[in-house]
């Protein structure tokens, strides 16, 4: 499908790109969403696949992706992704969620789904256009692989670039896919965004030149006589003009320069004396605002080690929130979460101490099982809660798969956390009781999530 109407109205409002083939196509620019690169393909006419959403896209490619197809996104996913990425089955996790931005990963699978070649054309850091193909990038990195083949041979063309920005040529900052068409007709080179990018870089000053073009072809006589008294400005040492002053004239200018500090100086200690009786008013407010409301104020700013002894034996309730997100980069765990993974840190028959292996089991990062059984600040929130569960409790939340591994861990153990007590400052603990809430603890191999009944 291509462009019909070549009206002069229409095409003045219109931007165009031409490609390193000196193809000519009309940039289509789509929503401001995290769908953008989806909907670039959907909104194509030469995307010939009879999907209607973009969740339905999503949906068909991590499906492929999943399923018998699996072995080799996982190579390609490793391939575009560096070492520290998202683990590849939680990436596919994200990938159907609304919103969730996807780039060439997602272009190469969509390829070798539905056997169409999806062309990326952007501007590199010289101004020059290029293009990278997900069929290039099979037939590459992926030679023996029986997907690597198009069924179409029309490409879908997307232009990448920084949002509302265009004629930017900085790579790390494209965030934004934007839709090609075909254009059949000749197009003005002036609405050619090739032509705009290589008129601004003709046209930058660089950082290291330094810009005396423009005063020299300017006729403005105020302007001329101010470059050149720039330009015949004398050189030398910041110290000779020290030497050309008299000794009398030295001692005047720096009794004018003290005299000139003295006097600012004696203003801002004005100004300090007033705002401090403003801060003392301010105060006396606020302690009969207290007073009002008897309110002691004596304690009020004091730490929490520092709090009179009744308050710290308050037993509290251990309450039980719902995890803000279930991704691999931000997960939030409520201690009852992070006690149970404790527990099986320290469980002779479970984690035994070994931190790969329980982090493997739980999907907790090291660093963070780490900190929170050497630090003395988390160690105050844990203690009390780790040192009341049970065995049973933990092997009933975990799957049936890891259940069989510890069938012979008797229900009523617990886990010694006497080591842990000394590194606990005295009087600075909050008491904690755990009171046996009733907490349903889904463990997954990355992911963990908490259900209250």
């Amino acid at each position: 499908m291509m462009l019909t109407n070549n009206s002069p109205d229409l095409m003045a409002s219109m931007k165009f790109l031409r490609d390193m083939n000196q193809n000519v196509f009309v940039v289509c620019d789509v929503a401001a969403l995290g769908d953008c690169a989806v909907i670039a393909l959907l909104g194509n006419p030469s995307f010939k696949v009879p999907l209607t959403s973009v969740q339905e896209l999503r949906r068909a490619v991590v499906s492929f992706a999943q399923g018998v197809a699996a072995e080799d996104c996982s190579r390609v996913y490793s391939i575009l992704k560096s070492k520290t990425a998202t683990v590849f089955n939680l990436y596919l996790e994200q990938v159907l969620q609304p919103g969730f931005w996807v780039g060439t990963e997602f272009f190469v699978w969509a390829t070798m789904l539905y056997g169409i070649e999806i062309k990326v054309h952007f501007f590199t850091s010289h101004k020059q256009i290029s293009e990278q193909s997900s069929l290039n990038f099979l037939r590459t990195y992926l030679p023996d692989s029986p997907f690597n083949r198009v069924s179409f041979p029309e490409a879908v063309n997307v232009f990448f670039h920084q949002y509302k920005r265009m004629t930017d040529c900085v790579y790390s900052r494209y965030n934004h896919f934007a839709m090609l068409i075909p254009h059949p007709f000749a197009v003005d080179e002036a609405l050619l965004i090739n032509t705009i990018v290589s008129a601004e870089h003709e046209g930058a000053t660089h950082w290291w030149q330094k810009q005396q073009g423009d005063a020299a072809g300017d006729t403005n006589p105020k302007s001329k006589a101010k470059v050149q008294t720039v330009t015949h400005k004398p050189e030398g040492k910041p110290g000779k003009r020290r030497k050309a002053m008299t000794k009398e004239e030295w001692k005047k200018k720096q009794t004018l320069i003290t005299a000139n500090y003295i006097e600012r100086m004696s203003s801002n200690m004005n100004q300090a004396a007033v705002l401090k009786e403003k801060f003392e008013l301010a105060r006396q407010r606020a302690l009969a605002i207290a007073k009002e409301h008897s309110i002691d104020v004596e304690n009020i700013d004091l730490p929490v080690s520092l709090q009179p002894h009744h308050i710290t034996d308050v037993s509290k309730d251990v309450s039980v929130a719902l995890p803000r997100s279930l991704t691999g980069k931000n997960i939030s765990r409520t201690w009852i979460q992070r006690a149970y993974i404790i527990f099986i840190y320290l469980h002779p028959q479970m984690g035994n101490k070994d931190v790969d292996y329980t982090c493997q089991l739980t999907g907790v990062k090291a660093n963070t099982l780490l900190g929170w059984v050497r630090k003395s600040k988390m160690i105050e929130c844990w203690i009390s809660i780790v040192a009341a569960i049970r065995a049973n409790e933990v092997l009933r939340v975990l799957p049936p798969r890891i259940q069989e591994c510890f069938e012979d861990i008797k229900g009523e153990s617990a886990v010694c956390v006497r080591r842990y007590k000394t590194k606990i400052k005295k009087g600075s603990q909050l008491k904690i009781v755990f009171t046996g809430i009733n907490v349903s603890f889904l463990f997954c191999f990355d992911v963990s999530c908490v259900v209250v009944h």
